[in-house]
């Protein structure tokens, strides 16, 4: 079973920065310590592993009829129970 938390929500480009560096914060407590992620006015914790699958892409759209659009993802995976990422 898979329990997803999503947030989503328009903000500033300062408020993205702080948001990242936050995340970022996160993770560098060290190995071994769990992550604690403000989702909304929810907190989520987590327990990465040691190795951490990272995926990012930029899609670019450009539309004659609407606003061209870009989008960055970015994904992290890894397995809580084992130092390895899947």
């Amino acid at each position: 079973m898979a329990d997803t938390t999503q947030f989503s929500e328009e903000m500033s480009r300062e408020e993205v920065a702080s948001a990242l560096h936050e995340i970022a914060e996160e993770f560098a407590k060290g190995s071994g310590e769990s992550v604690t992620l403000r989702l909304g006015n929810k907190r989520v914790t987590v327990q990465p592993g040691d190795s951490i699958n990272y995926d990012i892409s930029v899609t670019e759209r450009s539309s004659m009829l609407r606003k061209d659009r870009q989008t960055l993802d970015l994904n992290l995976r890894w397995n809580p129970n084992k130092g390895g990422g899947d």
